[in-house]
């Protein structure tokens, strides 16, 4: 079977290029703002090349379903698994979370 090499588009590329300066500063969290179409969730898979394991969080079952199938094709030797309510897939490289609301509790 031949293996097709996936390449970030150019507005991926610029993104990615940012993301990684932000680690090299140090900072321990970013946020990556890109309009619908540009692929999001191609350059969260993308990015998860950087780290062991990884935690991707969407509020909806199909948003999960395509970044399951986004990580593993740019990942095809990773493991996925779900935690949605129903779910709990254990021992993972790339967990994939459904919320229905996030709040920080006030202590």
């Amino acid at each position: 079977t031949e293996v097709t090499v996936l390449e970030p588009r150019p507005a991926q590329k610029l993104a990615l290029d940012a993301l990684k300066e932000t680690l090299a500063q140090g900072y321990d969290k970013a946020m990556a703002v890109l309009a619908t179409g540009l692929g999001k969730t191609y350059l969260a898979a993308f990015f998860a090349k950087h780290f062991k394991r990884v935690l991707f969080v969407a509020h909806r079952d199909e948003i999960l379903e395509q970044a399951t199938e986004a990580f593993l094709h740019v990942h095809p030797n990773r493991t996925t698994g779900y935690y949605n309510g129903i779910e709990k897939i254990q021992r993972q490289k790339c967990y994939l979370l459904r919320y229905t609301r996030l709040h920080k509790i006030s202590t």
